[in-house]
């Protein structure tokens, strides 16, 4: 299958694609390794793919990124969490305390607007 631009006759699978087009087949090579992918783009991008050497080198590029450097980070985040001492009952009682010095300090008009306790 071909088709005739200006004097020369190229195969359908190198004919240029529309730039802007192109921007959005760049973006969704990104989307697709959130899941925020319609299936009609990811045949469309499917196609895209077939015949765009950058875009599908890029989308190579996210999945790699999406199965190493992604997991590697959220292993990292989770340890910093794991090793966090959890809010003890004392501690979330002085925050209290605190907040209620404070709200016991505000001028009379300020305290009307202070919702009540709820403990």
């Amino acid at each position: 299958m071909s088709e005739r631009i200006g004097a020369r006759i190229l195969p359908i699978e190198t004919l240029p694609v529309n730039s802007n087009l192109h921007e959005e087949f760049v973006a969704l090579c990104a989307v697709y390794y959130s899941g925020e992918i319609s299936d009609e783009e990811w045949a469309l991008l499917q196609v895209h793919l077939a015949y765009c050497d950058s875009c599908h080198e890029r989308f190579l590029e996210y999945q790699r990124i999406t199965s190493s450097a992604i997991p590697a980070l959220a292993s990292a985040a989770a340890s910093e969490i794991d090793n966090q001492e959890p809010e003890s009952t004392q501690s979330l009682g002085a925050a209290e305390g605190r907040l209620m010095s404070r709200l016991d300090a505000l001028p009379p008009n300020e305290k009307a607007r202070r919702p009540s306790r709820l403990g």
